[in-house]
């Protein structure tokens, strides 16, 4: 079965009032022979968090033995796209 497509999402989440970033993953790259998965994670301002994700399935056939690599290929990109930021509020005295 042939399925190559690509997919673009961007994000930009923009804090409440008094919190702030404590902390941001890393933006990661991920390539394979059956596509790459790219996740790129940005403060844009000191209350805005930019994500930009972009995945692309390569189109093609693969025999039943490489299966195990494309499941392990599609869990890396569910795993990255869990990744989470830690937002705390602000607390100035």
């Amino acid at each position: 079965m042939k399925r190559g497509h690509t997919y673009n999402d961007e994000f930009v989440y923009k804090l409440p009032k008094g919190y702030g970033i404590e902390a941001l993953p890393e933006s990661q790259f991920v390539e394979s022979e059956f596509g790459r998965f790219s996740l790129l994670i940005t403060p844009t301002k000191e209350d805005e968090i930019k994500v930009t994700r972009s995945l692309l399935l390569k189109e093609g056939e693969w025999t039943a033995e490489k299966y195990n690599e494309f499941r392990k290929f599609l869990s890396q990109i569910s795993y990255l796209n869990n990744l989470k930021a830690v937002i705390i509020a602000n607390t100035k005295t």
